[in-house]
């Protein structure tokens, strides 16, 4: 008698706000993750501004499985050091004007 060995799923990513999934030639960018909707953007080859649309996390996770989608590494910010504050300028000297008396 075999054994039936059942195979555990992955773990599905949380959402966060700023993910981007990779889904053929189209793209899916996070916005606001909320406790139970999510809002985000759907790009298709080239659009310039879609809308925002919101969804369920269960129901827009199912969405992101049944089409493939791969989550696309964040890349780093890179760090510019900030520029040291200039000393604050002084007023020029006036020349003062004798008193006439």
């Amino acid at each position: 008698m075999k054994k039936k060995t059942t195979k555990t799923p992955t773990p599905f990513p949380l959402f966060e706000s700023g993910q981007i999934w990779q889904m053929g030639d189209t793209t899916l960018e996070m916005g606001l993750v909320g406790k139970r909707l999510v809002h985000y953007k759907l790009y298709k080859a080239q659009a310039k501004r879609p809308p925002t649309q919101l969804l369920g996390k269960e129901a827009l996770e199912k969405f992101l499985v049944e089409r493939g989608a791969i989550l696309v590494p964040a890349v780093p910010v890179p760090v510019v050091p900030a520029r040291k504050a200039a000393p604050p300028r002084r007023a020029a000297a006036r020349p003062t004007a004798a008193k006439a008396n």
